[in-house]
């Protein structure tokens, strides 16, 4: 496939040579496949075609690393609260919350091991296709066009668009939500907050949180529609719990998460 660039690759700046994972078109996959020709496909054989903004019609040398300069320059304490938080959880974040859950509506551990497989394979799945749109577009990281930003995270050695986390937070929003659709709006809240942390802390566009989202909530609504199809499911769907999905971070809630 070809691209129509309007910005430099991230792979012709030497220092992005070495590559997180890189090897996402290897991995196998769960709930989706992939045909002869790499691309993914349903459980139906049918190619999935990702809802996303064509990057070549984004402008990343201006309108959105302007909008990266702004967020860094107007970072309040708060946000750098938010930024240390999730930065220092995001290896397992949405595997805690997810034991949260299932410790307060206290599933069998037959469905509880459903639950983990799901979000486990789905998340899979989502990096592997996040790691295919990355190579296909190849765009370079906020501080590889600006080196006067300085990124309050980590910055991965891959590229930008999407955003990784966003997407993650996208799928697993969706697949917990269907399992806890009493805990949607926090969940979704969660999601919002983690995805909007990457632009914040310097290391992401907005259009990369944008698209990133869109991403992670395609995949995880194909991911519904299979565990539905499976009739995984029981009582917990029908439980009006409350449950504290933080609970048990080093930082309460109510310090760092805004409500």
């Amino acid at each position: 496939m070809r691209i129509n660039r309007r910005y430099p690759a991230w792979s012709s700046f030497d220092c992005s040579r070495s590559r997180d994972e890189g090897h996402g078109n290897n991995w196998p996959t769960f709930f989706l496949k992939r045909n002869r020709r790499g691309e993914f496909t349903d459980r139906k054989g049918n190619v999935v075609t990702w809802e996303l903004r064509n990057p070549a019609s984004v402008d990343f040398k201006g309108n959105e690393l302007k909008q990266v300069r702004s967020a860094l320059r107007n970072l309040t304490p708060d946000k750098r609260k938010k930024i240390n938080f999730y930065g220092e959880h995001l290896q397992d974040f949405w595997f805690r919350i997810t034991e949260n859950l299932i410790s307060s509506y206290k599933l069998s551990p037959m469905l509880s091991a459903r639950v983990r497989a799901a979000l486990t394979m789905g998340l899979s799945d989502t990096a592997a296709a996040v790691d295919y749109v990355k190579n296909l577009y190849d765009v370079p990281r906020p501080h590889q066009l600006d080196a006067t930003l300085q990124p309050v995270l980590a910055i991965p050695s891959s590229p930008s668009f999407v955003c990784e986390q966003a997407s993650a937070a996208g799928c697993a929003h969706m697949i917990l939500s269907y399992f806890f659709p009493h805990e949607d709006g926090k969940l979704k809240r969660l999601a919002e907050e983690i995805s909007w942390t990457m632009f914040l802390a310097g290391i992401q566009y907005k259009a990369d949180v944008e698209e990133g989202m869109k991403l992670g909530r395609q995949m995880g609504d194909m991911i519904v529609v299979s565990l539905r199809y499976q009739r995984v499911e029981g009582d917990v769907q029908k439980s009006n719990r409350n449950s504290e999905l933080t609970a048990g971070f080093q930082q309460k809630k109510s310090e760092v998460i805004s409500r």
